[in-house]
């Protein structure tokens, strides 16, 4: 049912616009939670063997 009317409403909404929205929704939210991607720390694991054991240790 609610996948029917998301189909619907994307019928009479132009693509931009859904873009537009999307970015401004994404932009709002970065800066209501303060750019927490800005605090997180990525690391990567790569490799044969040891990718379980070397992320449990991180």
């Amino acid at each position: 049912m609610l996948k029917k009317i998301k189909q619907k409403i994307r019928n009479f909404i132009p693509e931009s616009f859904l873009i537009l929205y999307h970015k401004m929704l994404a932009f709002l939210g970065t800066i209501f939670f303060g750019i927490p991607s800005s605090k997180m720390i990525i690391v990567g694991v790569t490799g044969t063997k040891g990718k379980t054991t070397t992320s449990n240790f991180i």
